[in-house]
């Protein structure tokens, strides 16, 4: 079998150079930020971005950030022009490729990714997924639910009438909660 860059048809209009891909990821220069912040401070900052986040936000953002990763690799300025659901070996990823945007997820996370991520996980959808379990596992995933349940609690206190029996009673919970926690 015999691995090729993608056509223009195949991108959906849009076809990177077998240079392009020969030649590494192109950052072009509207991409680029003045003052990038450094490798580790990116990551927590994408980590406390994901934890504000819906699940479904967070699949969203960790997509656009897979989408964006593949479309320098193929020498793109813009990700949106990669089809999510669409096979990386059939957008024209050979291993050296596959390497590039591994490295670069890498990167932009902290994660430690293995060789084979793009072979293991071969659309930008599966990518995305594998980052989010990555990034935020299961007790992180919970902490998230729960910290949502207190958002909606606290919308809800402030509805109470600060002289209320009510509230006096639910300011002691919340404080024997409290002390449960730390």
């Amino acid at each position: 079998m015999e691995l090729r860059p993608a056509s223009e048809e195949e991108l959906g209009g849009a076809t990177p150079s077998g240079d392009a891909v020969a030649a590494g990821p192109q950052r072009p220069a509207q991409i680029r930020r003045a003052a990038e912040p450094e490798p580790q401070e990116a990551a927590v900052s994408l980590v406390q971005r994901l934890a504000a986040c819906s699940e479904e936000e967070q699949e969203e953002l960790l997509l656009e950030l897979v989408r964006d990763q593949i479309a320098l690799v193929l020498g793109h300025t813009d990700g949106t022009l990669v089809d999510p659901e669409r096979g990386l070996l059939e957008m024209g990823f050979d291993s050296v490729a596959a390497v590039r945007l591994r490295n670069q997820l890498a990167q932009e996370t902290q994660l430690s990714l293995p060789s084979q991520l793009v072979f293991e996980h071969p659309t930008a959808v599966a990518l995305a997924r594998h980052l989010r379990e990555e990034m935020l596992p299961d007790d992180a995933a919970a902490a998230i639910l729960v910290l949502e349940e207190l958002n909606k609690l606290d919308d809800s206190i402030l509805g109470l009438d600060p002289s209320s029996a009510a509230r006096i009673r639910i300011a002691g919970l919340l404080q024997g909660l409290s002390a449960k926690w730390l």
